[in-house]
């Protein structure tokens, strides 16, 4: 049952208490999505990138370039289009990270900020700022973008992947993150090489700087190329530190190991099942949809939990990593949590008709209703057609 405020309430409360009945039917019910990784500065510019054949680095190149495209305008836009997406398909509030490669402020910062008024009440919007490390370990450099972020209230973020003299940078970044009383979010080992180091670093320092609690990491494709006894010690590193980590499975499966002369042999999936081992909080996001990085998605983040499911071969019930996309997120975003099965809990659900896990990684759920405020809501997706004129 659901009140007249949108809560949840039992079904033995007073009908003048009840606003609305929705049978479920034996279907799953789950806590609105939580996307604590996406990037809405660059979705939906697929038609004008392509997808570049060389990978991570490839892509980074093309979507650089693609910036030139990215006026104040053209950014709203795209970036309206990808929260309407969102919002329809269940979720009730993402971070995204938007390209900051020097101290002037970049246009989708505002629009994200902007976005973030209009959209209020139906989706959260966060935002970290994505630098190059080296870009933000600068002594004049880094202190303006820190401030910056500070004064419009994001979060500090920053690429780091095998960079020269990684752990002077690394304090650098994590300095300015203390001094600003600045949350981290990091893109970091987003590779296959064993060698790459960033995540051990930064849950080493992390103590140092008081920051334990305030650091996510995502990607961390490389410790699945580590020996099993290494991974485990940057783990526990994490777990000590209250390093979190995030993992997006359609991006990385995609650009990792990729060849343009053959199939590829291994896959950017994290280790998953060690960090739950080890006590690490894990969260699970979409990333990039339809660009550079990734060409295909839309930010329907179930769909990249159900993809995620199969390629990392969660252990079944899948219904207990749930969470990665639920109320992980959410903690670590600092929102409110949502229950679904709690009176008095907000009702902020997404109901699927499939009864079970094996039903609901079986289709795509595209009948799932989703209700926000104890409404539910018109799931009617928007029409590509509209961005056309926009990417021609």
């Amino acid at each position: 049952m659901v009140s007249a405020f949108g809560a949840v309430v039992s079904q033995s409360a007073p009908k003048v208490q009840r606003a609305a009945e929705i049978d479920a039917n034996g279907g799953l019910l789950l806590p609105a999505f939580v996307d604590i990784h996406t990037h809405l500065d660059k979705g939906h510019t697929a038609p004008r990138t392509s997808s570049p054949e060389g990978g991570l680095f490839a892509s980074i190149a093309v979507a650089g370039r693609d910036r030139a495209h990215w006026t104040l305008d053209e950014l709203a836009i795209r970036m309206d289009y990808s929260l309407r997406c969102a919002y329809a398909y269940g979720t009730r509030a993402l971070r995204t990270h938007i390209d900051f490669a020097t101290d002037e402020t970049p246009p989708g910062w505002d629009v994200a900020a902007l976005l973030a008024n209009k959209w209020h009440r139906r989706i959260t919007i966060q935002r970290a700022s994505l630098t190059p490390l080296d870009v933000l370990a600068d002594a004049e450099t880094g202190p303006r973008i820190a401030a910056t972020v500070s004064r419009t209230g994001g979060i500090l973020g920053c690429f780091v992947y095998r960079n020269e003299n990684l752990k002077k940078k690394l304090e650098r970044v994590l300095a300015l993150a203390a001094s600003h009383d600045l949350e981290l979010d990091f893109h970091v080992d987003e590779g296959l090489e064993a060698e790459a180091e960033g995540l051990r670093k930064i849950a080493e320092l992390v103590p140092r700087f008081s920051l334990q609690g305030k650091v996510v990491c995502g990607h961390v494709c490389s410790l699945r190329a580590q020996p099993l006894n290494v991974a485990q010690a940057t783990l526990k590193l994490c777990k000590d530190s209250g390093v979190a980590l995030v993992t997006l499975p359609t991006t990385n499966v995609f650009l990792q190991g990729r060849c343009a002369e053959e199939t590829p042999q291994t896959r950017g999936i994290t280790r998953l099942h060690e960090a739950r081992e080890a006590g690490v909080l894990l969260a699970l996001g979409s990333d990039n949809h339809h660009d550079a990085f990734f060409p295909y998605g839309d930010l329907d983040l179930w769909q990249s939990f159900a993809f995620g499911a199969q390629i990392a071969h969660l252990k079944r019930p899948v219904s207990d990593w749930l969470d990665l996309i639920t109320t992980a997120p959410a903690f670590l975003m600092n929102l409110p949590e949502v229950s679904p099965v709690n009176v008095g809990s907000p009702a902020e659900f997404v109901l699927f008709n499939a009864r079970n896990d094996y039903e609901a990684l079986s289709r795509p759920q595209s009948d799932r209703r989703v209700i926000r405020a104890g409404v539910l809501i018109d799931t009617t997706l928007p029409d590509i057609r509209e961005l056309d004129e926009l990417l021609m």
